[in-house]
Protein backbone atom coordinates (compact mmCIF):
# COMPACT_ATOMS: atom_id res chain seq x y z
CA UNK A 1 0.00 0.00 0.00
CA UNK A 2 1.25 3.25 -0.70
CA UNK A 3 1.73 5.62 2.71
CA UNK A 4 2.25 9.48 3.51
CA UNK A 5 5.55 10.60 4.29
CA UNK A 6 5.94 10.02 7.99
CA UNK A 7 6.43 14.05 8.71
CA UNK A 8 2.89 14.58 6.94
CA UNK A 9 1.48 11.99 9.01
CA UNK A 10 2.60 13.19 12.09
CA UNK A 11 1.23 16.44 11.35
CA UNK A 12 -2.16 15.39 10.39
CA UNK A 13 -2.23 13.36 13.46
CA UNK A 14 -1.20 16.05 16.05
CA UNK A 15 -3.63 18.39 14.61
CA UNK A 16 -5.99 15.75 15.12
CA UNK A 17 -5.72 15.33 18.68
CA UNK A 18 -5.21 18.90 19.17
CA UNK A 19 -8.62 19.40 17.64
CA UNK A 20 -9.69 16.73 19.99
CA UNK A 21 -8.47 18.51 23.11
CA UNK A 22 -9.60 21.44 22.33
CA UNK A 23 -13.18 20.15 22.12
CA UNK A 24 -12.95 18.81 25.98
CA UNK A 25 -12.88 22.42 27.07
CA UNK A 26 -15.55 24.56 24.55
CA UNK A 27 -18.89 24.00 25.62
CA UNK A 28 -19.92 25.49 22.13
CA UNK A 29 -17.81 22.20 20.33
CA UNK A 30 -21.00 20.16 19.22
CA UNK A 31 -20.89 16.63 18.24
CA UNK A 32 -21.53 17.84 14.51
CA UNK A 33 -18.26 20.05 14.54
CA UNK A 34 -16.32 17.35 15.94
CA UNK A 35 -17.84 15.06 12.77
CA UNK A 36 -16.70 17.75 10.09
CA UNK A 37 -13.97 18.22 11.44
CA UNK A 38 -12.78 14.79 11.31
CA UNK A 39 -14.21 14.43 7.71
CA UNK A 40 -12.23 17.35 6.45
CA UNK A 41 -9.08 15.06 8.12
CA UNK A 42 -9.86 12.08 6.34
CA UNK A 43 -10.74 14.38 2.88
CA UNK A 44 -6.91 15.66 3.57
CA UNK A 45 -5.66 12.71 3.83
CA UNK A 46 -7.07 11.36 0.46
CA UNK A 47 -6.38 14.23 -1.52
CA UNK A 48 -2.47 13.92 -0.36
CA UNK A 49 -3.32 9.94 -1.13
CA UNK A 50 -4.14 10.57 -5.11
CA UNK A 51 -2.46 13.80 -5.63
CA UNK A 52 0.95 13.86 -4.05
CA UNK A 53 1.94 10.40 -5.21
CA UNK A 54 5.14 11.68 -6.04
CA UNK A 55 6.18 12.70 -2.66
CA UNK A 56 5.36 9.11 -1.21
CA UNK A 57 7.07 7.42 -4.09
CA UNK A 58 10.36 9.71 -3.46
CA UNK A 59 10.90 8.64 -0.47
CA UNK A 60 9.85 4.72 -0.39
CA UNK A 61 10.75 3.71 -3.87
CA UNK A 62 14.92 2.51 -4.52
CA UNK A 63 16.74 4.61 -6.59
CA UNK A 64 16.90 3.68 -10.17
CA UNK A 65 19.98 1.54 -11.24
CA UNK A 66 21.25 4.58 -13.45
CA UNK A 67 19.80 7.54 -11.74
CA UNK A 68 22.50 10.06 -11.10
CA UNK A 69 25.52 7.40 -10.51
CA UNK A 70 28.51 9.00 -9.29
CA UNK A 71 32.12 8.93 -10.82
CA UNK A 72 33.71 5.36 -10.65
CA UNK A 73 30.49 4.13 -9.86
CA UNK A 74 28.48 1.07 -10.72
CA UNK A 75 25.11 0.29 -8.77
CA UNK A 76 23.09 2.25 -6.08
CA UNK A 77 20.39 1.02 -3.85
CA UNK A 78 18.27 1.82 -0.92
CA UNK A 79 16.36 4.83 -0.05
CA UNK A 80 17.77 8.37 -0.71
CA UNK A 81 15.74 9.58 1.47
CA UNK A 82 14.08 8.53 4.95
CA UNK A 83 13.85 8.61 8.10
CA UNK A 84 17.49 7.90 8.78
CA UNK A 85 16.95 3.92 7.61
CA UNK A 86 20.28 4.17 6.58
CA UNK A 87 22.94 0.76 6.23
CA UNK A 88 25.02 0.17 9.13
CA UNK A 89 26.17 -3.62 7.94
CA UNK A 90 26.98 -5.21 4.82
CA UNK A 91 28.32 -8.48 3.57
CA UNK A 92 28.95 -9.94 -0.01
CA UNK A 93 29.04 -13.89 -0.37
CA UNK A 94 32.04 -15.84 -1.02
CA UNK A 95 31.52 -16.21 -5.09
CA UNK A 96 29.69 -12.44 -5.00
CA UNK A 97 26.21 -13.42 -6.08
CA UNK A 98 24.67 -12.14 -3.29
CA UNK A 99 25.14 -8.83 -1.20
CA UNK A 100 23.71 -8.46 2.32
CA UNK A 101 22.67 -5.27 3.90
CA UNK A 102 21.40 -4.27 7.43
CA UNK A 103 19.51 -0.82 8.21
CA UNK A 104 18.71 0.81 11.52
CA UNK A 105 15.80 -1.40 11.69
CA UNK A 106 17.53 -3.92 12.14
CA UNK A 107 16.11 -5.37 8.87
CA UNK A 108 18.71 -7.71 6.76
CA UNK A 109 17.96 -7.44 2.86
CA UNK A 110 19.83 -9.91 0.32
CA UNK A 111 20.71 -8.38 -2.84
CA UNK A 112 21.07 -10.66 -6.10
CA UNK A 113 23.72 -8.77 -7.71
CA UNK A 114 23.83 -9.72 -11.13
CA UNK A 115 19.95 -8.04 -11.52
CA UNK A 116 20.12 -5.60 -8.45
CA UNK A 117 16.88 -7.18 -7.06
CA UNK A 118 16.39 -7.62 -3.55
CA UNK A 119 15.92 -11.42 -2.89
CA UNK A 120 15.41 -11.66 0.38
CA UNK A 121 14.46 -9.61 3.58
CA UNK A 122 15.29 -11.14 7.02
CA UNK A 123 13.95 -9.55 10.18
CA UNK A 124 13.70 -10.82 13.68
CA UNK A 125 16.06 -8.78 16.06
CA UNK A 126 15.92 -6.38 18.54
CA UNK A 127 19.23 -5.07 19.57
CA UNK A 128 21.65 -4.21 16.68
CA UNK A 129 22.40 -7.02 14.27
CA UNK A 130 26.25 -6.99 14.74
CA UNK A 131 27.20 -9.55 12.14
CA UNK A 132 26.28 -11.29 8.63
CA UNK A 133 28.00 -13.61 6.75
CA UNK A 134 27.56 -16.15 3.89
CA UNK A 135 28.13 -20.03 3.69
CA UNK A 136 30.88 -20.78 1.19
CA UNK A 137 28.25 -21.92 -1.11
CA UNK A 138 25.72 -19.11 -0.67
CA UNK A 139 22.97 -21.08 0.67
CA UNK A 140 23.00 -19.52 4.42
CA UNK A 141 23.28 -16.47 5.70
CA UNK A 142 23.70 -15.77 9.53
CA UNK A 143 22.44 -12.79 11.43
CA UNK A 144 24.05 -12.19 14.69
CA UNK A 145 23.48 -9.71 17.79
CA UNK A 146 24.95 -9.11 21.22
CA UNK A 147 23.07 -7.38 24.17
CA UNK A 148 19.70 -7.78 26.06
CA UNK A 149 16.00 -6.77 25.68
CA UNK A 150 13.51 -5.55 27.87
CA UNK A 151 12.38 -8.49 28.65
CA UNK A 152 16.20 -9.51 29.70
CA UNK A 153 16.34 -12.46 27.16
CA UNK A 154 19.48 -12.90 25.29
CA UNK A 155 19.49 -12.13 21.56
CA UNK A 156 20.01 -14.55 19.44
CA UNK A 157 22.27 -16.16 16.40
CA UNK A 158 20.32 -16.68 14.07
CA UNK A 159 20.71 -18.77 10.03
CA UNK A 160 18.57 -18.32 7.08
CA UNK A 161 18.03 -19.94 4.13
CA UNK A 162 19.02 -17.47 1.45
CA UNK A 163 16.39 -18.55 -1.31
CA UNK A 164 13.19 -20.10 0.79
CA UNK A 165 13.43 -17.25 3.39
CA UNK A 166 13.22 -20.04 6.08
CA UNK A 167 14.90 -19.66 9.36
CA UNK A 168 17.32 -23.08 9.63
CA UNK A 169 18.93 -22.33 12.80
CA UNK A 170 18.25 -19.90 15.84
CA UNK A 171 21.12 -20.05 18.20
CA UNK A 172 20.61 -18.77 21.70
CA UNK A 173 23.92 -17.51 21.78
CA UNK A 174 25.05 -13.72 21.92
CA UNK A 175 27.24 -12.77 18.93
CA UNK A 176 30.17 -9.93 18.67
CA UNK A 177 31.77 -12.30 15.86
CA UNK A 178 30.47 -14.72 13.60
CA UNK A 179 31.50 -16.68 10.41
CA UNK A 180 30.95 -19.86 8.62
CA UNK A 181 33.52 -22.44 8.93
CA UNK A 182 35.62 -23.05 5.40
CA UNK A 183 33.87 -26.14 4.95
CA UNK A 184 30.48 -24.84 5.18
CA UNK A 185 29.65 -27.27 7.79
CA UNK A 186 29.54 -25.17 11.09
CA UNK A 187 29.68 -21.58 12.58
CA UNK A 188 31.55 -19.99 14.55
CA UNK A 189 30.52 -17.55 17.41
CA UNK A 190 32.36 -15.47 19.46
CA UNK A 191 30.14 -14.35 22.88
CA UNK A 192 30.97 -12.60 25.74
CA UNK A 193 33.70 -14.87 26.95
CA UNK A 194 34.33 -18.31 24.34
CA UNK A 195 34.57 -18.82 20.66
CA UNK A 196 31.35 -21.63 19.77
CA UNK A 197 31.78 -24.16 17.12
CA UNK A 198 28.25 -24.78 16.30
CA UNK A 199 27.15 -28.01 13.70
CA UNK A 200 24.92 -26.56 10.53
CA UNK A 201 22.98 -29.32 9.83
CA UNK A 202 21.13 -30.02 13.70
CA UNK A 203 22.35 -26.86 15.82
CA UNK A 204 24.53 -29.30 18.11
CA UNK A 205 27.49 -27.15 20.13
CA UNK A 206 30.38 -28.99 19.00
CA UNK A 207 33.49 -26.72 21.03
CA UNK A 208 33.57 -23.83 23.32
CA UNK A 209 36.61 -22.54 24.05
CA UNK A 210 36.84 -20.00 26.90
CA UNK A 211 39.26 -16.82 26.09
CA UNK A 212 38.05 -14.28 28.68
CA UNK A 213 39.83 -13.72 31.74
CA UNK A 214 39.56 -10.63 34.00
CA UNK A 215 37.53 -7.34 33.12
CA UNK A 216 37.92 -7.90 28.99
CA UNK A 217 35.26 -6.96 26.74
CA UNK A 218 35.01 -8.78 23.46
CA UNK A 219 35.66 -6.83 20.01
CA UNK A 220 36.16 -9.60 17.05
CA UNK A 221 37.90 -12.96 16.18
CA UNK A 222 40.13 -13.74 12.77
CA UNK A 223 38.23 -16.47 10.40
CA UNK A 224 39.01 -19.41 11.38
CA UNK A 225 38.32 -19.00 15.44
CA UNK A 226 41.90 -18.87 16.49
CA UNK A 227 42.40 -15.61 17.71
CA UNK A 228 40.41 -13.14 19.44
CA UNK A 229 40.42 -9.33 19.72
CA UNK A 230 39.14 -7.69 22.69
CA UNK A 231 39.95 -4.55 25.39
CA UNK A 232 40.54 -4.39 28.84
CA UNK A 233 38.65 -1.12 30.86
CA UNK A 234 40.58 1.74 31.55
CA UNK A 235 43.34 1.69 34.42
CA UNK A 236 45.50 4.17 35.32
CA UNK A 237 45.19 6.97 33.07
CA UNK A 238 42.23 5.61 31.82
CA UNK A 239 44.19 4.14 28.98
CA UNK A 240 41.62 0.80 27.17
CA UNK A 241 44.77 -1.89 26.12
CA UNK A 242 43.88 -3.11 22.89
CA UNK A 243 44.81 -7.25 23.43
CA UNK A 244 45.03 -10.22 20.68
CA UNK A 245 44.95 -13.18 22.87
CA UNK A 246 45.73 -16.87 20.49
CA UNK A 247 43.14 -20.02 21.53
CA UNK A 248 45.98 -22.51 20.08
CA UNK A 249 48.79 -21.04 22.01
CA UNK A 250 46.94 -19.79 25.10
CA UNK A 251 48.40 -16.48 24.81
CA UNK A 252 47.91 -12.90 25.10
CA UNK A 253 49.48 -10.11 22.95
CA UNK A 254 49.08 -6.19 23.89
CA UNK A 255 49.19 -3.84 20.80
CA UNK A 256 48.49 -0.53 21.97
CA UNK A 257 46.96 1.32 24.62
CA UNK A 258 44.37 4.25 23.61
CA UNK A 259 42.57 7.11 25.63
CA UNK A 260 39.47 6.33 23.69
CA UNK A 261 37.31 3.19 23.75
CA UNK A 262 37.73 0.40 20.47
CA UNK A 263 34.35 0.83 18.85
CA UNK A 264 35.03 -1.50 16.18
CA UNK A 265 38.20 -4.14 15.05
CA UNK A 266 38.30 -6.94 12.06
CA UNK A 267 41.49 -9.22 10.81
CA UNK A 268 42.82 -9.53 7.49
CA UNK A 269 41.89 -12.66 5.42
CA UNK A 270 45.67 -13.30 5.97
CA UNK A 271 45.71 -12.87 9.25
CA UNK A 272 48.75 -10.49 8.90
CA UNK A 273 47.26 -7.32 9.91
CA UNK A 274 44.53 -5.98 12.57
CA UNK A 275 42.59 -2.80 11.53
CA UNK A 276 40.93 -0.85 14.48
CA UNK A 277 38.49 2.35 14.79
CA UNK A 278 37.80 3.95 17.96
CA UNK A 279 35.08 6.27 20.16
CA UNK A 280 36.04 9.92 19.32
CA UNK A 281 38.60 9.50 17.08
CA UNK A 282 38.84 10.47 13.23
CA UNK A 283 41.99 8.57 12.97
CA UNK A 284 42.40 4.30 12.00
CA UNK A 285 44.93 2.15 13.33
CA UNK A 286 46.52 -0.84 11.57
CA UNK A 287 48.99 -3.29 13.10
CA UNK A 288 51.34 -5.45 11.73
CA UNK A 289 51.10 -8.73 13.57
CA UNK A 290 54.25 -10.11 12.95
CA UNK A 291 56.16 -6.78 14.39
CA UNK A 292 53.22 -5.32 16.48
CA UNK A 293 54.48 -2.18 14.93
CA UNK A 294 51.31 0.35 14.95
CA UNK A 295 50.74 2.76 11.91
CA UNK A 296 47.67 5.17 12.12
CA UNK A 297 45.76 6.49 9.09
CA UNK A 298 45.17 9.58 9.47
CA UNK A 299 42.79 11.16 6.66
CA UNK A 300 39.32 11.77 8.02
CA UNK A 301 38.27 15.25 9.61
CA UNK A 302 35.36 13.69 11.88
CA UNK A 303 35.24 10.36 13.67
CA UNK A 304 35.60 7.29 12.18
CA UNK A 305 32.57 4.69 11.86
CA UNK A 306 33.18 1.63 9.62
CA UNK A 307 36.90 -0.31 8.39
CA UNK A 308 37.32 -3.62 6.08
CA UNK A 309 40.14 -5.36 4.46
CA UNK A 310 40.17 -6.69 0.81
CA UNK A 311 40.01 -10.31 0.37
CA UNK A 312 43.43 -10.19 -1.12
CA UNK A 313 44.34 -8.14 2.16
CA UNK A 314 45.96 -5.39 -0.10
CA UNK A 315 43.68 -2.50 0.47
CA UNK A 316 42.00 -1.23 3.70
CA UNK A 317 38.96 1.03 3.47
CA UNK A 318 37.47 3.60 6.17
CA UNK A 319 34.50 5.40 6.13
CA UNK A 320 33.96 8.40 9.01
CA UNK A 321 30.63 10.42 9.84
CA UNK A 322 32.50 13.24 7.58
CA UNK A 323 30.66 11.67 4.39
CA UNK A 324 33.40 10.26 2.99
CA UNK A 325 35.29 6.74 2.77
CA UNK A 326 38.89 6.41 2.17
CA UNK A 327 40.85 3.66 0.05
CA UNK A 328 44.47 2.77 1.17
CA UNK A 329 47.56 0.97 0.21
CA UNK A 330 48.23 -1.60 3.02
CA UNK A 331 52.00 -2.05 1.48
CA UNK A 332 52.73 1.10 1.96
CA UNK A 333 49.79 2.31 4.44
CA UNK A 334 48.79 5.51 2.25
CA UNK A 335 46.08 6.89 1.06
CA UNK A 336 44.75 5.58 -2.33
CA UNK A 337 41.90 8.05 -3.42
CA UNK A 338 38.80 9.50 -1.09
CA UNK A 339 35.32 8.80 -1.67
CA UNK A 340 33.03 12.08 -1.46
CA UNK A 341 29.71 11.22 -3.35
CA UNK A 342 27.57 10.48 -0.05
CA UNK A 343 25.80 13.22 1.47
CA UNK A 344 25.85 11.93 5.07
CA UNK A 345 27.53 9.77 7.65
CA UNK A 346 29.11 6.70 6.01
CA UNK A 347 28.46 3.61 8.18
CA UNK A 348 29.33 0.81 6.50
CA UNK A 349 31.88 -0.61 3.71
CA UNK A 350 32.94 -4.19 2.54
CA UNK A 351 34.80 -6.07 -0.71
CA UNK A 352 33.84 -7.91 -3.07
CA UNK A 353 35.64 -11.47 -2.34
CA UNK A 354 36.53 -11.88 -6.03
CA UNK A 355 35.23 -8.72 -7.91
CA UNK A 356 37.15 -5.57 -8.18
CA UNK A 357 34.40 -3.76 -6.01
CA UNK A 358 33.66 -1.87 -3.58
CA UNK A 359 30.78 -1.20 -1.70
CA UNK A 360 29.99 2.00 0.84
CA UNK A 361 26.70 2.74 2.95
CA UNK A 362 25.29 6.17 4.48
CA UNK A 363 22.57 7.00 6.50
CA UNK A 364 21.19 10.37 7.58
CA UNK A 365 18.19 12.87 6.58
CA UNK A 366 19.86 13.28 3.10
CA UNK A 367 21.28 10.26 2.02
CA UNK A 368 20.97 6.64 3.02
CA UNK A 369 22.59 5.15 -0.21
CA UNK A 370 24.42 1.94 -0.98
CA UNK A 371 26.60 2.73 -3.70
CA UNK A 372 28.69 0.33 -5.76
CA UNK A 373 32.12 1.76 -6.76
CA UNK A 374 34.62 -0.04 -9.69
CA UNK A 375 37.34 -0.72 -7.28
CA UNK A 376 39.47 -1.42 -10.88
CA UNK A 377 38.64 2.77 -11.94
CA UNK A 378 39.51 3.82 -8.40
CA UNK A 379 42.76 2.11 -8.28
CA UNK A 380 44.39 2.69 -11.81
CA UNK A 381 42.46 6.22 -12.14
CA UNK A 382 42.45 5.97 -15.99
CA UNK A 383 40.15 3.21 -17.54
CA UNK A 384 42.41 3.46 -21.01
CA UNK A 385 45.67 2.47 -19.92
CA UNK A 386 47.51 1.41 -22.95
CA UNK A 387 50.62 -1.16 -22.85
CA UNK A 388 54.13 0.35 -21.83
CA UNK A 389 56.32 0.87 -25.07
CA UNK A 390 58.90 0.37 -25.83
CA UNK A 391 58.98 -3.22 -24.94
CA UNK A 392 62.43 -3.60 -24.13
CA UNK A 393 64.55 -4.14 -20.70
CA UNK A 394 65.02 -0.26 -19.75
CA UNK A 395 61.56 0.07 -20.08
CA UNK A 396 61.06 -2.92 -17.77
CA UNK A 397 63.73 -1.41 -15.71
CA UNK A 398 61.51 1.70 -15.40
CA UNK A 399 58.81 -0.09 -14.59
CA UNK A 400 60.33 -2.19 -11.78
CA UNK A 401 61.23 1.15 -10.06
CA UNK A 402 58.15 2.73 -10.57
CA UNK A 403 56.23 -0.32 -9.04
CA UNK A 404 57.05 0.99 -5.08
CA UNK A 405 56.84 4.97 -6.21
CA UNK A 406 55.01 6.74 -3.84
CA UNK A 407 51.76 8.37 -3.75
CA UNK A 408 50.90 3.86 -4.20
CA UNK A 409 48.18 5.27 -7.22
CA UNK A 410 51.44 5.78 -9.20
CA UNK A 411 52.52 2.29 -8.27
CA UNK A 412 49.12 0.58 -9.08
CA UNK A 413 48.68 2.16 -12.09
CA UNK A 414 52.43 1.02 -13.14
CA UNK A 415 51.97 -2.81 -12.38
CA UNK A 416 48.49 -2.03 -13.92
CA UNK A 417 50.70 -1.39 -16.91
CA UNK A 418 52.86 -4.06 -16.39
CA UNK A 419 49.84 -6.95 -16.66
CA UNK A 420 48.58 -5.55 -19.62
CA UNK A 421 52.34 -5.94 -21.54
CA UNK A 422 51.47 -9.27 -22.11
CA UNK A 423 53.92 -11.36 -23.64
CA UNK A 424 56.27 -8.71 -24.26
CA UNK A 425 57.06 -8.11 -20.68
CA UNK A 426 56.21 -11.00 -18.56
CA UNK A 427 59.51 -12.55 -19.70
CA UNK A 428 61.59 -9.76 -18.04
CA UNK A 429 59.12 -10.20 -15.23
CA UNK A 430 59.94 -13.93 -14.50
CA UNK A 431 63.46 -13.58 -14.73
CA UNK A 432 63.07 -10.44 -12.59
CA UNK A 433 61.38 -12.72 -9.36
CA UNK A 434 63.68 -15.76 -10.07
CA UNK A 435 61.30 -18.23 -12.21
CA UNK A 436 62.37 -17.47 -15.59
CA UNK A 437 61.68 -20.82 -17.70
CA UNK A 438 64.19 -19.54 -20.44
CA UNK A 439 66.34 -23.00 -21.78
CA UNK A 440 64.38 -24.79 -19.15
CA UNK A 441 63.54 -28.55 -21.08
CA UNK A 442 59.91 -29.10 -19.94
CA UNK A 443 60.31 -32.63 -21.02
CA UNK A 444 63.55 -33.34 -19.46
CA UNK A 445 61.27 -32.54 -15.91
CA UNK A 446 58.64 -34.71 -16.73
CA UNK A 447 60.75 -37.64 -17.35
CA UNK A 448 62.72 -37.01 -13.72
CA UNK A 449 59.49 -36.96 -11.99
CA UNK A 450 58.39 -40.14 -13.25
CA UNK A 451 62.02 -41.87 -12.72
CA UNK A 452 61.33 -40.92 -8.69
CA UNK A 453 59.11 -43.85 -9.16
CA UNK A 454 61.85 -45.94 -10.92
CA UNK A 455 62.13 -50.00 -8.99
CA UNK A 456 66.25 -48.91 -8.38
CA UNK A 457 67.11 -46.68 -6.03
CA UNK A 458 70.36 -45.51 -7.31
CA UNK A 459 67.54 -43.67 -10.42
CA UNK A 460 65.36 -42.47 -8.20
CA UNK A 461 68.36 -40.58 -6.13
CA UNK A 462 70.08 -39.28 -9.33
CA UNK A 463 66.73 -37.95 -10.28
CA UNK A 464 65.94 -36.48 -7.24
CA UNK A 465 69.44 -34.72 -7.44
CA UNK A 466 68.64 -33.26 -10.51
CA UNK A 467 65.14 -32.10 -9.93
CA UNK A 468 66.67 -30.14 -7.19
CA UNK A 469 69.02 -28.40 -9.93
CA UNK A 470 65.75 -27.13 -11.91
CA UNK A 471 65.02 -25.57 -8.94
CA UNK A 472 61.70 -23.26 -9.25
CA UNK A 473 60.72 -24.47 -12.42
CA UNK A 474 60.35 -28.04 -11.23
CA UNK A 475 58.08 -27.13 -8.62
CA UNK A 476 54.90 -26.40 -10.56
CA UNK A 477 55.14 -29.47 -12.59
CA UNK A 478 55.98 -31.70 -9.33
CA UNK A 479 53.45 -30.12 -7.62
CA UNK A 480 50.65 -31.60 -10.41
CA UNK A 481 52.54 -34.92 -9.88
CA UNK A 482 51.78 -35.06 -6.44
CA UNK A 483 48.09 -35.31 -6.99
CA UNK A 484 48.60 -38.12 -9.12
CA UNK A 485 51.36 -40.06 -6.91
CA UNK A 486 50.45 -43.71 -7.14
CA UNK A 487 53.14 -44.73 -4.15
CA UNK A 488 54.05 -44.07 -1.04
CA UNK A 489 58.10 -43.50 -2.30
CA UNK A 490 57.01 -40.77 -5.09
CA UNK A 491 55.02 -39.03 -2.18
CA UNK A 492 58.04 -38.61 -0.38
CA UNK A 493 60.32 -37.36 -2.74
CA UNK A 494 57.93 -35.24 -4.13
CA UNK A 495 57.03 -33.80 -1.14
CA UNK A 496 60.55 -33.37 0.43
CA UNK A 497 61.70 -31.71 -3.06
CA UNK A 498 58.72 -29.35 -2.72
CA UNK A 499 59.41 -28.40 1.01
CA UNK A 500 63.46 -27.68 0.09
CA UNK A 501 63.25 -23.58 -0.35
CA UNK A 502 65.25 -21.86 -3.29
CA UNK A 503 67.64 -19.80 -1.33
CA UNK A 504 67.61 -15.99 -2.49
CA UNK A 505 69.43 -13.34 -1.01
CA UNK A 506 67.39 -11.08 1.91
CA UNK A 507 65.00 -8.95 0.44
CA UNK A 508 64.66 -5.04 0.95
CA UNK A 509 61.53 -3.11 2.01
CA UNK A 510 61.71 -2.11 -1.57
CA UNK A 511 62.02 -5.47 -3.50
CA UNK A 512 59.52 -7.07 -0.79
CA UNK A 513 56.80 -4.44 -2.31
CA UNK A 514 58.13 -4.62 -6.05
CA UNK A 515 57.27 -8.72 -5.65
CA UNK A 516 53.64 -8.11 -3.48
CA UNK A 517 53.11 -5.56 -6.69
CA UNK A 518 54.45 -8.70 -9.69
CA UNK A 519 51.85 -11.30 -7.66
CA UNK A 520 49.39 -8.87 -8.25
CA UNK A 521 50.08 -8.20 -11.93
CA UNK A 522 50.52 -12.12 -12.57
CA UNK A 523 46.92 -12.58 -11.14
CA UNK A 524 45.38 -10.09 -13.81
CA UNK A 525 47.29 -12.02 -16.85
CA UNK A 526 46.59 -15.31 -15.24
CA UNK A 527 42.67 -14.06 -14.97
CA UNK A 528 42.98 -13.24 -18.66
CA UNK A 529 43.41 -9.56 -17.83
CA UNK A 530 46.07 -8.88 -20.88
CA UNK A 531 46.83 -7.43 -23.93
CA UNK A 532 48.21 -9.83 -26.78
CA UNK A 533 48.31 -9.81 -30.64
CA UNK A 534 46.36 -13.21 -30.95
CA UNK A 535 44.58 -15.90 -29.08
CA UNK A 536 47.52 -18.10 -28.42
CA UNK A 537 49.59 -15.14 -27.22
CA UNK A 538 46.85 -14.96 -24.64
CA UNK A 539 46.56 -18.36 -23.89
CA UNK A 540 50.83 -18.27 -23.41
CA UNK A 541 50.83 -15.26 -21.20
CA UNK A 542 47.69 -17.14 -18.53
CA UNK A 543 49.83 -20.25 -18.98
CA UNK A 544 53.42 -18.71 -17.74
CA UNK A 545 51.64 -16.29 -15.47
CA UNK A 546 49.97 -19.13 -13.60
CA UNK A 547 53.45 -21.05 -13.54
CA UNK A 548 55.00 -18.41 -11.88
CA UNK A 549 52.50 -17.87 -9.13
CA UNK A 550 53.10 -21.49 -8.58
CA UNK A 551 56.43 -21.18 -8.30
CA UNK A 552 56.18 -18.28 -6.01
CA UNK A 553 53.87 -20.08 -3.64
CA UNK A 554 55.72 -23.13 -3.13
CA UNK A 555 59.68 -21.92 -3.87
CA UNK A 556 59.94 -18.82 -2.33
CA UNK A 557 61.53 -18.20 0.90
CA UNK A 558 59.67 -15.27 2.18
CA UNK A 559 56.57 -16.74 3.64
CA UNK A 560 54.76 -13.33 2.90
CA UNK A 561 55.43 -13.61 -0.72
CA UNK A 562 54.14 -17.11 -1.01
CA UNK A 563 50.92 -17.05 0.83
CA UNK A 564 50.44 -13.85 -1.40
CA UNK A 565 51.06 -16.07 -4.17
CA UNK A 566 49.06 -19.15 -3.17
CA UNK A 567 45.85 -16.58 -2.27
CA UNK A 568 46.20 -15.17 -5.87
CA UNK A 569 45.91 -18.92 -7.35
CA UNK A 570 43.20 -19.39 -5.20
CA UNK A 571 40.74 -16.73 -6.17
CA UNK A 572 41.67 -17.51 -10.21
CA UNK A 573 40.38 -20.74 -9.24
CA UNK A 574 37.49 -19.66 -7.67
CA UNK A 575 36.64 -17.35 -10.73
CA UNK A 576 37.26 -20.22 -13.31
CA UNK A 577 34.80 -22.02 -10.98
CA UNK A 578 32.39 -19.59 -11.10
CA UNK A 579 32.24 -18.79 -14.81
CA UNK A 580 31.44 -22.52 -15.52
Amino acid sequence: MHTCPANLRSVLSRSSVRSSDTASKDDRWTEGSRRASSTLVHALLIVLFFAGHSCGQSVTEPLPDNAQLPDDAIWQFGENESSYNGLYKLAYSADGEYLAARNSDNIVTVYDTKTHQPLQTFAGHDQPIQCVDFSKDGTYVLTGANGQRDDRKTEHTKIWNVQTGELKLDLNIQAYAAFFSSDGENVLIMDEKAVNTVRISDGKLLVKKIWKQSNERPLTMSRDGNRVAFYRSPVAGRVYNLSIYDLTKKSTTILQGNLNRPKYATFSDDNLHLAAIFNQDDSAYLWDLRTRTQFVLSGHSERTAAIAFSSDSRFLATTSLDDSAILWDLLTRQKITALDAHEDNVNSVTFAPLDAKLVTGSSGQKDNRGIIWNLNSLLFSDKKLQPPQPADANAFKHIWIRMSARPPQHALITTRKLALGGVDFIGFLEEKIGVSTAGVDEDEIVKLIGMLNSDQYSERERASIALKKFGPHAISLANQALKNAETAEIRYRITKLLSQPVMRPPIDPQELCRLHRSIMALEMMASGDAVAVSEQAASEVVKRAIFALQSLALGHENIDVANDAQAALDRIAAKKKRSL
